[in-house]
């Protein structure tokens, strides 16, 4: 039997990797593949010299990188917690990463491209008030992510017929990413952000009649998720998780909660774990066929983790007590 990866950052890490693992053997003795060192978040860095943070950044992302080639055939998923994002987009670059954005609709599949753009520098340098810096787009990155991205629309909508949507700054670049787009797949419609979000939520407001896949850039990706957790009533991003897919590295699903590591309330026992907990679910549905998502839902609707007054381990017995009614 495959194993969960754990790779676990600075901050709440540890308490949140505590919080998975105990719902996770309330249900099954799977083991799991740990990275044996924390990662460094944007807190533990956020005090150090610029450079000394772009190789700290770079040495890390060569850490996970040699973590997730060299166990990539062992592992059913990996479960990450909050690390330093200039660590992440170094690792997310090199392997074409892309990100499921979970919004609870059966008929739309959003799909973040997380390995170009503005985030996803190759390589920058800062001097005198100045930053520079390399970024790059590329025909074979796009074949990469639209493939990778129409194969988890393919696995939710079964044989069912659904469009494509792509949503980038495609009038930049002397059209390029437009023929670029339409060499893949001719009946691809692209639209600019501004246009694209207007779409998605007028779709968004109208009785399922189709189905959608809808790829963004990273930039509108960032944005848009906070958007659509307003517009669709899904809670705060505290509450929320994503799935990351490394498109070079076997798709592995890379389950990730939204919020940050929050090292300011580091062992003070207080993190809200509902993403966790959602997190742990999704778990054990998907790689183990153990469904508790109906008991898990009522649970975080009947009793929200209440900040200031809750306390992780509490909270955690609360949840787990409530499966068993």
């Amino acid at each position: 039997m495959k194993k969960i990866g754990i790779i676990e950052g600075k901050g709440t890490g540890s308490e949140l990797i505590d919080v998975f693992k105990t719902v996770i053997h309330s249900f099954t003795n799977i083991e799991y593949i740990e990275l044996n060192e924390q990662i460094n978040t944007y807190w533990s860095n956020k005090n150090l010299d610029g450079n000394i943070i772009k190789k700290q950044s770079l040495k890390d992302a060569n850490k996970l990188a040699d973590f997730l080639q060299r166990h990539k055939d062992e592992l059913c998923c990996v479960f990450r917690t909050a690390i330093n994002a200039e660590t992440l987009y170094y690792l997310r670059t090199r392997f074409d990463a892309i990100k499921l954005i979970n919004i609870e609709k059966e008929n739309i599949v959003i799909v973040r491209d997380e390995s170009q753009g503005f985030y996803s520098i190759d390589n920058y340098d800062f001097d005198q008030g100045k930053i520079s810096f390399a970024s790059s787009l590329s025909l074979e990155k796009f074949q990469r992510i639209i493939k990778s991205s129409c194969a988890l629309a393919d696995k939710r909508f079964y044989r069912e017929k659904y469009k494509i949507w792509v949503i980038y700054k495609y009038h930049l670049f002397s059209n390029i990413i437009d023929s670029w787009i339409k060499s893949i797949n001719p009946n691809i419609e692209i639209f600019q952000p501004d246009t694209g979000i207007v779409n998605l939520q007028s779709f968004l407001e109208q009785p399922a009649k189709t189905n959608l896949l809808v790829i963004t850039s990273n930039e509108v990706g960032d944005v848009l998720y906070e958007f659509l957790l307003y517009m669709l009533h899904l809670g705060s991003k505290e509450t929320s998780y994503t799935t990351n897919y490394y498109t070079k590295l076997s798709n592995i699903p890379i389950y990730q909660t939204v919020h940050g590591s929050a090292d300011d309330i580091s062992g003070k026992d207080s993190i809200n774990p509902t993403a966790v907990l959602k997190i742990a679910i999704k778990t054990l549905f998907v790689h183990f066929g153990i469904n508790i998502t109906e008991k898990g839902n009522i649970f975080f609707k009947k009793r929200p983790f209440v900040k200031n007054k809750d306390t992780t381990t509490d909270y955690l017995e609360l949840f787990l007590k409530s499966l068993k009614q």
